[in-house]
């Protein structure tokens, strides 16, 4: 559960400072590509906690260990 939250912050801190960049108008896109950039950063996030959370899951079951 640690985990979760450090994940949670970390994607939090990331929409904080995304947020800030656009607000000093660094980007000159339009509000789509804004929209993409930040559903693609959260979605990449969001599977690299999920494929960890599964690898986690898997070395703690012991599922690998008994299919040689």
């Amino acid at each position: 559960m640690k985990f979760f939250w450090v994940c949670t912050g970390l994607l939090f801190g990331v929409i904080a400072i995304f947020a800030y960049a656009m607000k000093l108008e660094i980007f000159d896109a339009g509000p789509h590509v804004v929209f993409a950039m930040l559903a693609g950063v959260i979605f990449t996030i969001l599977l690299g906690v999920g494929l960890m959370a599964l690898a986690f899951h898997s070395d703690d079951s012991g599922i690998d260990e008994n299919q040689s």
